[in-house]
């Protein structure tokens, strides 16, 4: 994803998935100052989204059923998205007619931000057997264009690893052949 990323001039944010993370860790994360006063953090997806990066989603098979979803459909498919703070965010499209309407200035006191049109989201996960469970449901497939990428053959990486200038021994002994 990396890769693909610099190849399009992209800068790539990550978000690590983790078992207990919930949809609102997904978007915004909630902490305080020293007064006690709860503040909002962009998550790194909601940076991309603004910004117009590409947002990768690593480990999406560890998220509980229905939390991607119930978080990024809105997001992917309408360009859409009410974060935990109250803000919205709008498509590009959206926001210009907002903005004729009413104003920029107005659209930044309501917490109305725009998606960036470039902005792209690529999620990785282990394979449904790996993981025990079918997390790949309809509602997840409908998000996203699904790729398999089957491990290489050791021949393959000592091939790639050798024309990174590694010495074959060391290769050797990270793989089992």
């Amino acid at each position: 994803a990396r890769s693909f990323a610099r190849l399009l001039g992209y800068q790539c944010r990550v978000v690590f998935c983790y078992k207990d993370m919930i949809s609102r860790d997904l978007l915004q994360r909630r902490t305080t100052d020293p007064s006690g006063n709860t503040e909002w953090h962009d998550s790194p997806l909601v940076r991309a989204a603004v910004q117009g990066d590409i947002a990768v989603l690593d480990g999406i098979h560890r998220l509980s059923a229905g939390t991607l979803y119930s978080t990024l459909g809105p997001l992917l498919t309408d360009r859409e998205a009410v974060l935990p703070d109250t803000s919205r965010l709008v498509s590009a499209d959206r926001w210009a007619s907002l903005s004729k309407l009413h104003g920029e200035v107005w659209l930044a006191e309501n917490g109305i931000r725009s998606i960036h049109p470039c902005f792209r989201c690529v999620a990785c996960a282990e394979p449904a057997a790996a993981k025990g469970a079918y997390w790949l449901d309809e509602e997840v497939a409908s998000l996203f264009h699904f790729h398999e990428v089957a491990p290489l053959p050791a021949e393959e990486h000592i091939e790639l690893l050798g024309n990174r200038g590694m010495a074959k021994e060391h290769i050797c002994r990270g793989l089992a052949m």
